[in-house]
């Protein structure tokens, strides 16, 4: 693989995990909570909430949101006899995150309104199938939920959890700011402004 060389004046070309951590918020925003609303739209009283201090099988309401913990905990939401349907909404947001990322954009819109983007070590888009290969903290999160609802074994979601909590960490400590999916696609989350650098 070769190395990265970057050029920014004065600052570090490398995205940061708080400033990726916010441009995936704006991603959630833009694209799960429609999604969701759409979910709760279409199923109704069949949607589920699962997570700390909520049983599995309860159903979303305003009794239920108020039983919930407050604090950074992680909640899944299910349909009653439809565990796949947390492995739809995951595919659809995977897409998302796949067809900008490995556009000629290289970002999706948080990571533009963040001024960040994601190329290769030649400073241009991940091909389809790497920018595809970076959404895996994604989707196995979706993919244990949905195994964890059709099996009962709510166990797989936290090690997805903890498998998905080490690969996003990397991004804290590693030199060039790459999380675990980054060093697997062999791509880069860089600063708007940050290019190659010329090797002479």
């Amino acid at each position: 693989m070769s190395e990265m060389r970057l050029e920014l004046a004065q600052v570090s070309p490398w995205a940061g995990f708080w400033r990726r951590a916010c441009a995936g918020l704006i991603d959630a925003g833009l694209i799960l909570v429609p999604l969701l609303l759409l979910a709760l739209w279409a199923f109704g009283e069949a949607l589920q909430i699962h997570g700390p201090g909520v049983g599995p099988g309860m159903p979303v309401s305003a009794s239920a949101a108020q039983a919930m913990p407050r604090g950074p905990m992680s909640y899944s939401v299910q349909v009653a006899d439809a565990p796949y349907i947390s492995l739809v909404l995951a595919a659809i947001f995977l897409a998302y995150k796949t067809l900008f990322e490995g556009s000629r954009l290289m970002a999706t819109p948080g990571k533009l309104a963040l001024g960040i983007r994601v190329m290769t070590a030649e400073g241009g888009p991940p091909p389809w199938g790497r920018a595809a290969l970076r959404t895996w903290p994604w989707w196995l999160g979706a993919v244990a939920t949905s195994l964890a609802a059709a099996l009962g074994l709510w166990s797989l979601e936290s090690i997805a959890d903890l498998l998905r909590l080490a690969a996003v960490a990397m991004i804290a400590v590693t030199p060039r700011k790459q999380g675990l999916h980054d060093f697997m696609a062999r791509a880069y989350v860089v600063r708007a402004g940050a290019r190659p650098a010329r090797m002479d």
